[in-house]
């Protein structure tokens, strides 16, 4: 089993203003105490558990890392109101690749194939051979076709909604991000069948 660490959430472009810098720091702190508990139960649960082998994935470790890879870090691909039901960006990167962020919290695609490369490298070669297929629990960050589906395919939004960019390609299939995400990364790195989405575009449930 691999946990994802809670990403800092000093991250998100919207908390590095200058007025939010206090707030950003204590919930920053909120995270380290987080992940440092986390990682404190990951242990107890591998040492008490019979047979469970679970890795602890630090993100933010990698976060820290790629701007030494990114042209931006601290501002978002998408310009604008920020996953509104008229979502009308002001301006949209030509060069996502470049950045950390595609909205004010979602990573690129490029982000999340760098998680997945870290990921493989956080996994045991006993467990990367004996694992046949992925069972994935999460947020946004690892939704790919949940919202979508309940939405009946409205959300997250295909290409911008309203205003002078309408029509403009905004998220890619079904996920919170201009493409694949992590785990569908990490599903082609290690020769798996990407997991089916809980919802169906239908809004139905699907197990």
């Amino acid at each position: 089993m691999l946990s994802l660490s809670a990403l800092s959430v000093g991250m998100i472009s919207f908390a590095q203003s200058a007025e939010a810098l206090t707030v950003t720091e204590e919930l920053n702190q909120l995270t380290a105490e987080f992940n440092t508990l986390l990682d404190q139960e990951i242990d107890t649960l591998n040492n008490t558990l019979l047979g469970s082998n679970i890795s602890l994935l630090d993100v933010n470790m990698l976060v820290d890392l790629l701007p030494n890879e990114l042209a931006e870090t601290t501002q978002s691909c998408v310009q604008g109101p920020f996953l509104t039901p008229t979502l009308a960006p002001t301006s949209i990167c030509t060069n996502p690749d470049e950045f950390l962020l595609f909205d004010e919290v979602h990573p690129t695609t490029f982000v999340h194939s760098r998680i997945a490369d870290t990921a493989v490298t956080a996994l045991a070669p006993d467990v990367i051979d004996q694992t046949t297929n992925l069972v994935i629990f999460g947020d946004s960050l690892s939704d790919v076709g949940n919202v979508f589906g309940f939405s009946n395919g409205t959300f997250p939004f295909p290409a911008a909604v309203q205003g002078p960019l309408a029509g403009e390609p905004l998220y890619a299939g079904g996920s919170f991000t201009n493409g694949p995400i992590w785990w569908q990364y990490l599903t082609a790195d290690l020769g798996l069948p990407d997991p089916v989405a809980y919802y169906a575009e239908d809004g139905r449930a699907h197990v």
